[in-house]
């Protein structure tokens, strides 16, 4: 076997684990838990005239959802 087909070679087969790991493992890297109290309550405002919502999801963080 050539030496360049042999580094070919490894390099897909690194790039097929990772890419694989990162599959199953993207939950864990985009969304990271955090348990809330059990008192949290979530807060969700509407603006009509934008078309937008905005849901406070943690004191410090919050999501503006675009309606169309």
């Amino acid at each position: 076997m050539p030496h360049w087909l042999s580094i070919a070679v490894l390099i897909i087969a690194a790039y097929v684990i990772i890419s694989v790991l990162l599959y199953y493992l993207q939950d864990y890297f985009l969304f990271k838990p955090e348990k809330l109290p059990s008192d949290f309550e979530f807060f969700m405002k509407i603006n009509k005239l934008k078309n937008t919502i905005s849901v406070r999801l943690m004191e410090h963080s919050s999501m503006v959802f675009i309606l169309k």
